[in-house]
């Protein structure tokens, strides 16, 4: 179906992007002016990259399906943006699906508390962050 066509061509630009950013910060670490424009000219790309993935994870989603994997992954790439608002009702709306598995629901919630976190919303983001350990006690990675 068309859904998971635009799914899969999300998820590659998504990848490509993170590579992308990758590179860019390797190169940020370097020394000399030339690598601090080709750094910013690369963070630049894999940023048109990320928006490119949001325009696939969009179209993934026009079905009303509601298949969580195109909206958690639209959460994803809206918040490589800095789009955190809008990458927050996202990975909050995954939150509210029934049926979903309790990884799938520590990380909506994680990523939601770190959306939350970036609009200075840290008492939201505590409930978040509470609820994801309460499904993946394990995860005490500091935020």
């Amino acid at each position: 179906s068309s859904e998971w066509k635009y799914l899969r061509q999300g998820n590659r630009k998504y990848a490509e992007a993170l590579r992308m950013e990758k590179d860019a910060s390797r190169t940020a670490s370097e020394r000399g002016d030339l690598k601090q424009r080709e750094s910013a000219e690369k963070q630049q790309q894999a940023q048109q990259k990320f928006e490119a993935a949001t325009t696939d994870y969009l179209k993934a989603n026009e079905s009303k399906n509601n298949y969580y994997k195109s909206i958690y992954n639209l959460g994803d790439a809206l918040y490589k943006q800095g789009k955190y608002e809008e990458a927050a009702q996202k990975f909050k709306q995954v939150t509210e699906m029934s049926g979903l598995d309790q990884k799938t629901k520590f990380k909506a919630y994680h990523n939601l508390g770190n959306s939350l976190v970036n609009q200075k919303k840290d008492g939201e983001a505590v409930g978040a962050y509470k609820k994801s350990l309460k499904l993946n006690p394990k995860d005490m990675k500091p935020i």
